[in-house]
């Protein structure tokens, strides 16, 4: 062999060599050269979708339940309960939410209202505020609740239960944590004989924070279940509420959606004579629809 076929063998060896090392490499770093052009495919065929933003009107078929102490009564009186006051039945009441997300960042806005009027005869003696109730007394009950609540939320993740199938579904929870801030209003009034009447009208805001998880089901079904815990010590106001809600989506950008909603309650304002405090809840199941844009 020649010195010129020689140069000529070894810079072919060197070029093939070059050629599977850098292969060879790329395998075991797990960038195939093919898996490698198709997710850059993938990010220029899949751009980041922006802000996204989901608006749910519902009806919340709505009852509130609980023991009242109003305004009025004298040291060492006890308290009346809602159900007493005929106020428990359960109404159709507005309860909406708007959800703004970017990333794995989220914006929630949502609020609900719940308001019944309703006249009850004393079964036996009580005091409801300045109001001494004897047996067969006709009380007149106005109750008006309010609650809103504006809540930050950042996705801790999404796992993969069942593998996706192409075309396909799988089980992917998504957990976030949310926080932020939330209002309840209170507007009770009650009448009695003679005109005499105990009246509260009282707000009452607090911190609140918990979690929400979000998991398609089946395919155009999904699921989000989210719970809270407000709390503020000045008011010694309480509360815990949790939200389970089901969507079928037979189109894009638009679901329907049912569920039920239930909130603890443990709110007290002033001392002494002048001490409002309400201990109950407020539950009921809701239906409304989902619209995305």
């Amino acid at each position: 062999m020649t010195i010129g076929s020689r140069s000529f063998a070894l810079g072919l060896w060197a070029v093939v060599s070059s050629s599977a090392f850098a292969q060879d490499a790329q395998a075991l770093r797990g960038e195939a050269p093919a898996t490698r052009a198709a997710d850059a495919a993938k990010a220029v065929e899949e751009p980041d979708p922006g802000w996204t933003l989901r608006f749910e009107p519902a009806v919340w078929y709505a009852g509130i339940s609980g023991n009242l102490r109003m305004p009025g009564a004298p040291a060492g009186a006890g308290r009346t309960t809602i159900r007493a006051l005929n106020g428990d039945s359960p109404r159709m009441s507005p309860f909406a939410e708007v959800h703004a997300r970017l990333g794995d960042w989220r914006l929630s806005v949502s609020g609900a209202f719940f308001s019944t009027d309703r006249d009850s005869i004393a079964a036996s003696a009580s005091q409801v505020g300045p109001i001494v109730v004897a047996p067969g007394d006709v009380l007149a009950t106005s109750l008006d609740f309010t609650t809103f609540e504006v809540l930050g939320g950042y996705s801790l993740g999404r796992w993969s239960l069942v593998p996706r199938t192409e075309g396909g579904f799988g089980w992917e929870p998504e957990i976030l944590l949310v926080g932020g801030v939330r209002y309840f209003g209170v507007d009770f009034e009650v009448q009695g004989p003679g005109g005499v009447t105990a009246s509260a009208d009282e707000a009452f805001v607090q911190p609140a924070i918990g979690f929400r998880a979000e998991m398609e089901l089946v395919e155009a079904f999904s699921i989000d279940v989210q719970t809270l815990v407000g709390y503020w010590p000045d008011e010694e106001s309480t509360s815990v509420d949790i939200v389970v809600g089901f969507v079928w989506k037979p189109i894009d950008g638009l679901g329907v959606q049912v569920g039920y909603r239930h909130a603890w309650l443990d709110l007290t304002s002033g001392e002494g004579a002048n001490e409002f405090h309400f201990d109950g809840a407020t539950a009921g199941l809701y239906a409304g629809i989902e619209l995305k844009y």
